[in-house]
């Protein structure tokens, strides 16, 4: 048992960090936290590390190794123990790879170290490929500075083979499956560029990067556009504007309110028509009718139409880019295969001979699965490559009673999706909406459980259209 609580390492180590002007927050500082408890508890059993070597990478003048000596020879006193060099500079490790410098005022800019040219290079080089890749808008100044800064204490923990544990690298994996792919593409990248492997948990912070940056700049293409038809009395509408206007940022919007009676709501295109009275409207729109006052009733009608309206538009988008991916001929059911390499194999040589594409898709998907596997739980895979390079966008299913070993995961239905250039775009919408239906276990199961492609594909349309919409990212 050690003298000392976990909470006096944390504030000596926040005070400590302080003081040399180190920035260390998040999974970042509990790492540190790890690393040092280890140190102490090795201390403390008798254990400690005599090889000096990691030591001699540090300087005695570097902050990190301040506040590591700093730490160490602190809570080493309460224990009646002097740390090894190696101890230090183990820590001091731990330090530098998962902090940066705090810009100190008056002292001008801060240190090239947080910040320099190379970071900002080797950011624009990953980044343009993840935008040609998955037909995205370019990303902005702020967002490649920020990711700048953090592929600069990424690289210095992954030479120094420092794994910052990601508590949500599940969650993450999949609850937001095309946020994590696009962040294995990066990583791809990376790993091109500097020639280090890039781990699962750092895959999980770069898509915390990407998700966070489209929670706020993204413009969701199934947005809803809504008309209100209002009866100017005692200005009551102007309560239902505002609320509509702040509950519904982002995902739908009033694009014209008119007065009624009004006769011309048939000309109009949008999705959903708000009317106090009856009005003529194409079959097309819904038409929705709600109360002359702002209730709660009528906030959960307005709540109920936007959200169908939605779940709508988006599942027959959905559905319809997913018509040209589909194949009766691409459907196989118990196919014998050992493991995710010989099944792959069997349908990429299968789609070669049918002219969908050539070799190289066979290894463009196995260095995709390399990175990260594309099995994401509940018996499903999705394997794919990271580029386009297949002649025709399609979608080849395997659905199996046994389960194929794919990495560490076992999995009955394997959807690999080849796409080309010209269909970045809708390869993204297919592959968000088919993560989205099969995360639910519930759904795997029930498509495990089908007989026939007909089955399969009617029954996945079915979840498609009718599953729950939700936030597309965090």
């Amino acid at each position: 048992m050690l003298p000392f609580t976990s909470e006096e390492l944390v504030q000596s180590l926040k005070e400590s960090l302080a003081a040399h002007h180190l920035i260390c927050t998040g999974f970042y500082f509990d790492n540190v936290v790890l690393h040092l408890a280890i140190s102490l508890s090795r201390m403390h059993s008798g254990k400690t590390m005599v090889d000096d070597s990691a030591s001699e990478t540090l300087s005695a003048d570097q902050p990190a190794y301040q506040v590591a000596s700093d730490i160490l020879l602190r809570f080493g006193d309460q224990m009646g123990l002097i740390p090894s060099n190696a101890e230090i500079g183990y820590a001091a490790w731990a330090i530098f790879a998962n902090s940066s410098r705090a810009h100190v005022v008056g002292s001008g800019p801060s240190e090239p170290e947080q910040l320099n040219d190379n970071d900002m290079r080797l950011a624009y080089q990953v980044v343009r490929p993840l935008e040609v890749a998955y037909d995205l808008e370019p990303f902005d100044d702020e967002f490649i500075i920020r990711l700048s800064s953090h592929l600069h204490g990424m690289i210095r923990r992954l030479k120094s083979s420092m794994r910052v544990r990601n508590p949500l690298l599940e969650k993450t994996k999949v609850g937001y499956p095309l946020v994590y792919d696009m962040a294995v593409h990066l990583a791809g990248g990376i790993q091109h560029e500097v020639g280090l492997p890039v781990n699962e948990e750092e895959i999980a912070f770069l898509a915390f990067h990407i998700g966070g940056y489209y929670e706020s700049k993204r413009m969701d293409r199934n947005f809803v556009t809504c008309v209100f038809c209002y009866v100017p009395y005692q200005n009551l509408h102007h309560d239902f504007i505002d609320y509509f206007n702040s509950a519904f940022k982002g995902r739908a919007a009033l694009i014209e309110t008119c007065e009624l009676p009004v006769s011309n709501v048939i000309e109009k295109q949008c999705d959903v028509v708000f009317t106090q009275t009856d009005v003529a409207a194409p079959r097309a729109m819904a038409v929705v009718k709600v109360g002359p006052m702002l209730s709660d009733q009528n906030k959960a009608i307005i709540s109920r139409a936007v959200e169908e309206a939605y779940r709508m538009k988006r599942g027959r988008r959905a559905v319809s880019l997913l018509q040209r991916y589909l194949r009766r001929d691409l459907y196989r059911r118990n196919h014998p295969a050992s493991d995710r390499n010989e099944l792959i194999w069997d349908i990429v040589n299968d789609c070669r001979q049918k002219g969908l594409c050539d070799d190289n898709l066979y290894q463009a998907i196995c260095d995709r699965e390399e990175i990260s596997s594309t099995a994401f739980g509940n018996q499903v895979a999705v394997p794919h490559s990271a580029t386009p390079c297949s002649n025709q966008p399609f979608l080849y299913i395997v659905l199996n009673e046994r389960p194929v070993r794919w990495g560490e995961q076992k999995v009955n239905i394997a959807l690999l999706i080849g796409t080309t250039e010209e269909e970045r775009s809708s390869f993204r919408t297919v592959f968000e909406n088919l993560l989205e239906v099969l995360s639910n276990p519930i759904n795997a199961s029930r498509l495990i459980g089908t007989q026939t492609y007909d089955e399969f594909v009617g029954m996945l349309v079915e979840m498609i259209m009718n599953g729950e919409s939700k936030d597309r990212f965090w």
